[in-house]
């Protein structure tokens, strides 16, 4: 397999997309290398002050300037297709989000994302995950689904490290902080959480707590 193409796909494209992602190790010879263009993107929009997301919008994302060649860059997912891609834009303020986020990224990068459609797949995305990395078949970039089925498969070495990934820093904002605090050991972390899982948001848990009856019974406040 051609690693540094895989990699620097990875790293390019996951980071603007920025989900409980894993980069997979798993290609062919056949890929093509990114070509690195020398202009630097030139920001050229005015961030309204105002915007709730302006200090978000400030954040410079680091990329610089690839071109991908027209490169598929193929997602496996637990969730539906309209969490990752849609193929027009919509009314609706999510899906319009996916699809302006998603046509940015490609026409920066000339690639195009998509979401991988297997009959043998079925239900059950960590299986198909582990037969097709197991054979070496280049299906796919990207796997995400639960953390817990697919953190299962890291032992079997399945996965990129993503510290071994070009300028992927987990210090930007549409990273999670639990990337450092929770999933890195060693300096390895094969499991990352970013703005890309939007089950991540809307699947989130939460604890209700009655301040009331904690003074009642003299608990601290939380």
């Amino acid at each position: 397999m051609k690693r540094n193409a895989l990699i620097r796909c990875a790293a390019w494209l996951l980071t603007l997309c920025a989900v409980m992602p894993m980069a997979v190790a798993c290609g062919d010879d056949t890929e093509k290398q990114p070509e690195t263009t020398t202009a630097e993107k030139k920001e050229t929009e005015t961030i309204d002050e105002n915007d709730p997301y302006a200090d978000r919008l400030k954040v410079s994302d680091d990329r610089g300037e690839y071109d991908f060649g027209e490169y598929e860059y193929r997602i496996v997912c637990t969730d539906g297709k309209e969490l990752y891609v849609q193929d027009e834009d919509s009314a609706d303020t999510v899906d319009s989000a996916i699809y302006r986020r998603n046509r940015a990224v490609e026409d920066r990068f000339n690639c195009k994302i998509t979401v991988v459609k297997d009959a043998s797949m079925g239900d059950d995305p960590v299986a198909y995950v582990s037969k097709v990395v197991s054979v070496g078949d280049n299906a796919f970039d990207l796997a995400s689904a639960h953390v817990i089925g697919m953190g299962g498969l890291v032992p079997n070495m399945y996965f990129l490290n993503w510290y071994d990934i070009p300028n992927v820093n987990f210090d930007k904002p549409w990273w999670s902080d639990s990337n450092k605090d929770l999933l890195t050991h060693n300096d390895v972390c094969y499991v990352a959480i970013g703005d890309l899982a939007l089950t991540a948001m809307y699947q989130a848990y939460c604890m209700f707590y009655n301040k009331r009856i904690g003074a009642d019974y003299d608990m601290p406040d939380m």
